[in-house]
């Protein structure tokens, strides 16, 4: 019985982890992206206060529409922000680890059988699905890691602006 349920998480665990490679990609084009706008349009400070638009800049892009944003809410917002980034940080190791022990065991039956195509054919597709699953998640903690710092910034740039507005009585 779990021998069935488990081959038949391995399609949409494979599937799964196309997906995830694929979004990792968009998500380094995304911060790709934002790197440029961010050093085009640097001194975020200025831009919390400033006239200019803030590309580059979500957290304090979202201040400066809602100028009445707490410095809670814009550090939530940042973490609301990267939480489907840092879900598939965590995911992608555990989708490569079962994708790669699903076809293990008819890999071995397999071996025992003196299949050696069979076997080597399971065992190429599950070393690859993991291999994708952590290359995925490797990108995916590096943007995750940058793109955490970013916000950090915005959130104090935030902070100070709040922190002078309050001294000076505004």
């Amino acid at each position: 019985m779990f021998i069935a349920i488990a081959a038949i998480l391995y399609v949409p665990t494979v599937w799964l982890i196309r997906l995830l490679f694929i979004y990792s990609f968009i998500e380094l084009g995304r911060m790709l992206v934002r790197w440029f706008l961010r050093r085009r349009y640097a001194g975020a400070l200025k831009l919390v206060s400033g006239g200019n638009s803030a590309p580059g800049f979500p957290i304090i892009a979202a201040f400066r529409q809602d100028p009445s944003m707490t410095l809670e809410s814009a550090d939530l917002l940042a973490m609301r922000r990267m939480e489907l980034v840092r879900i598939a940080v965590r995911v992608g190791p555990m989708l490569g680890l079962i994708a790669t022990l699903i076809p293990m065991g008819p890999a071995l039956l397999a071996m025992t059988e003196s299949d050696l195509d069979r076997m080597a054919s399971l065992l190429r597709d599950a070393f690859a699905a993991v291999v994708l699953a952590l290359a995925a998640s490797s990108i995916m903690f590096w943007v995750a890691s940058v793109t955490r710092r970013w916000a950090a910034e915005e959130v104090v740039a935030i902070g100070r602006y709040l922190e002078e507005a309050e001294a000076n009585g505004a």
